[in-house]
């Protein structure tokens, strides 16, 4: 076991972080989380026990859209428009941040 939150860090193509939770956190201390990030230094990827988060970016590397995955099944999509702007495509709620 590893004495930091990090554990490990490859880098490739994507730069790929391996980490724990916090001994805290309401899930077990055990499930690990693994990160992909872009070239950009933006997260790409979250994976944790059956959850996947995957992210996209628009070209001026603003968030474009999240979407949420249980194993196979998509549980969550959201759309962002800049800062202010975000539609759950899941709920069709339109969320306006002042």
């Amino acid at each position: 076991m590893c004495p930091h939150a990090i554990c490990a860090a490859n880098i490739a193509k994507d730069i790929r972080i391996r980490c724990r939770r916090q001994p805290d956190s309401k899930k077990s201390d055990r499930a690990a989380r693994n990160l992909t990030y872009n070239i950009f230094n933006l997260t790409r990827t979250i994976n944790e026990a059956d959850t996947r988060y995957d992210i996209t970016y628009y070209p001026n590397q603003s968030r474009a859209m999240t979407t949420e995955q249980n194993g196979n099944t998509t549980t969550a999509q959201r759309v962002y428009c800049g800062r202010e702007y975000e539609h759950n495509l899941t709920t069709h709620t339109l969320y306006n941040y002042i």
